[in-house]
């Protein structure tokens, strides 16, 4: 039996605080003993994949957003982050089939603006990018690390300058 210390809603927590504060070593290690304790955990599993990416890691991050979502479809933001993994290899397709129930999302929905608008910018369509990325900014912001990046993906697209590919995979999961 687990203490209520060490026990996985615990750990959870721990790791959230250290990833608000930047400490992802840490939040790894206790990421770790969470799945040693619940390999299944979802939310778990999905925190540590968005590591990952963060780390560069983006085979370990591909992996392990797969295999939320396919645990966990209902969970947008490892949906999105999984669509932006796949943008940033060109695997337009892909991605549009994996969002096609986040693109469906009312016009209120800042995480739906903003795979439309990513979408657009894969298919070289600018105006429409920065129109679904504007209307996404004008929504309840769910996930304010989300909304900074979009407003950076606005600014270089206002420069003329395409987005760098590490900008589409910023610590959104800091935000769970």
């Amino acid at each position: 039996m687990t203490s209520s210390e060490t026990g996985p809603d615990r750990l959870l927590e721990q790791a959230l605080g250290a990833m608000s504060a930047d400490r992802d070593d840490e939040a790894m290690g206790l990421l770790d003993s969470l799945l040693v304790q619940e390999p299944d955990h979802v939310h778990g599993r999905y925190l540590k994949a968005a590591l990952h990416a963060q780390a560069g890691q983006m085979d370990l991050a591909e992996a392990g957003l797969r295999a939320v979502v396919a645990d966990a479809p209902g969970l947008v933001m490892a949906r999105f982050q999984l669509g932006q993994a796949l943008l940033v290899r060109g695997e337009v397709s892909e991605t549009k089939a994996l969002w096609d129930e986040l693109t469906g999302l009312p016009s209120d929905s800042a995480v739906g603006a903003y795979a439309r608008g990513l979408l657009a910018l894969a298919q070289d369509d600018v105006p429409s990018a920065v129109a679904q990325i504007e209307e996404g900014l004008l929504c309840p912001q769910e996930v304010p690390v989300l909304a900074n990046d979009m407003r950076r993906i606005l600014a270089q697209l206002a420069d003329s300058q395409p987005p760098p590919a590490a900008m589409m995979l910023s610590g959104y999961a800091r935000q769970v």
